[in-house]
């Protein structure tokens, strides 16, 4: 079952909003790079005035290089390890209060 980890890429000097895929055995593996971009539409297609935003996602995978790939990847485990270490914390806490 894959996972997701957000985060942000910039691609050409701008920054979009992407969605990484992956999923965890010993480390990461990137399943796939999805980058999201918001597209607003003023008119619909009999051209009446309705404006609306749409979502719109790209996979970029392909586009990326293993630098590119290790970099998300260690991107993921250095939150995954954040996590572990903020989820120890809390529950020494708890065994204090308890005890």
């Amino acid at each position: 079952m894959p996972y997701s980890h957000n985060t942000t890429i910039e691609l050409c000097g701008e920054k979009y909003a992407a969605i990484v895929l992956f999923e965890w055995d010993d480390s990461p593996f990137i399943c796939s790079v999805e980058i999201q971009r918001k597209v607003k539409q003023f008119y619909n297609e009999k051209g009446e005035y309705a404006p609306i935003t749409e979502i719109v996602n790209l996979s970029i995978t392909k586009m990326l290089n293993d630098r590119q790939l290790c970099a998300l990847a260690d991107e993921i485990t250095a939150e995954a390890l954040c996590r572990a270490e903020e989820d120890r914390t809390e529950q020494r806490l708890l065994a204090m209060e308890i005890a």
